[in-house]
């Protein structure tokens, strides 16, 4: 689709303490999902060629991923983006059925005249042969295919377990359940829509951990401790979360380099 709305001031309130090169990411990658109807990439590399991003600004990009978007099978999902592609379809859908009603009409009537003529072929009937009377309709999309979010169903402790072993993954089932469970199931302020893209994302974050990175923590409430636990830099008053978040970030890319 090449139009879609913007709500500025929903905008503002998720986006208020992004830096200018995140703004710039997260609206670009907001128009890639909108203008191919279809998930971003899985390979970062392919994100980055594609929105115009250099090698320093990668962190930047997973940042905004991380907390925007989530990972699945075929790609990088946004859940509003998918919402306001469903209600699409559904009325694209729903103008496609009234003007196969209407035309069905015109085409009994064309057929109704053409008896009651007394065999002579109306002059309308030559353009009826497979095409419709002129009447502007909401175009399709591009991609009418795509459906609503299914359901999200959270998993049991087996099937974690039984996932764990299938992809060589290196998760506690246990600690994942109790952490997604205290989060109501919810990735941010989004609901989450595929539990095994977030036990593969969990696994990737331990694994990074694994090899000497420290990966900080997603609340707000843990990254001061965090912080004086590994001897990383104190906030800075009237730095905002975000800001520290990005400087801490940043701190331990040095040490792992």
């Amino acid at each position: 689709m090449n139009t879609y709305e913007f709500h500025i001031g929903d905008y503002y309130r998720r986006t208020k303490n992004l830096s200018q090169i995140e703004h710039y990411i997260y609206r670009s990658l907001l128009d890639e999902c909108y203008l191919s109807e279809t998930p971003l990439p899985a390979d970062i590399r392919l994100i980055m060629r594609e929105i115009g991003l250099t090698s320093d600004q990668k962190d930047d990009l997973e940042y905004i991923l991380d907390r925007y978007f989530e990972l699945d099978d075929d790609g990088y999902h946004h859940e509003h983006v998918e919402q306001v592609l469903a209600r699409v379809y559904a009325k694209s859908e729903q103008a496609k059925e009234a003007a196969d009603i209407r035309w069905d009409k015109y085409r009994r009537k064309a057929n109704a005249s053409k008896k009651n003529a007394n065999g002579k072929r109306p002059h309308s009937d030559s353009k009826a042969n497979g095409m419709p009377p002129s009447n502007p309709l909401t175009p399709l999309p591009s991609n009418p295919k795509k459906t609503a979010t299914k359901r999200f169903v959270a998993p049991s402790l087996q099937q974690v377990k039984d996932y764990k072993q299938e992809k060589d993954l290196k998760i506690g089932p246990e600690a994942f359940i109790d952490f997604y469970e205290s989060k109501g199931w919810m990735i941010g302020k989004n609901k989450m829509r595929d539990w095994k893209s977030a036990a593969r994302g969990w696994s990737n974050r331990e694994t990074k951990q694994s090899n000497g990175k420290l990966k900080l923590p997603r609340g707000d409430e843990q990254l001061e401790s965090f912080a004086k636990q590994n001897d990383l830099p104190n906030p800075i008053a009237g730095e905002s979360f975000w800001q520290y978040r990005n400087r801490l970030n940043a701190e331990i890319e040095k040490r792992h380099d």
